[in-house]
């Protein structure tokens, strides 16, 4: 069975639904890493063009890109993992 073991949430300040997503995520304690779009190198490497954007790692070496349009159904999804 693979586990989750790094979520990395990906925005910037100035959009709304990126701030509404960390909220999301704070609020049902889901652990993540947040990475301003500005700032992180990673979201170049993963060719990221629209936040928020998810990238969940799993211990198989699984990589799942989450696409903006699916990032808060992720966020009910992994808040049923726990």
């Amino acid at each position: 069975m693979r586990e989750i073991t790094k979520i990395i949430l990906f925005g910037n300040d100035t959009c709304p639904p990126c701030r509404v997503a960390k909220a999301k995520m704070d609020k049902l304690g889901i652990k993540y890493e947040y990475q301003d779009v500005d700032d992180g190198k990673e979201a170049g490497e993963y060719g990221i063009q629209s936040i928020p954007f998810m990238i969940i790692k799993y211990s198989n070496t699984d990589v799942e890109l989450v696409p903006p349009n699916e990032v808060f159904m992720k966020i009910l999804d992994l808040s049923n993992v726990k």
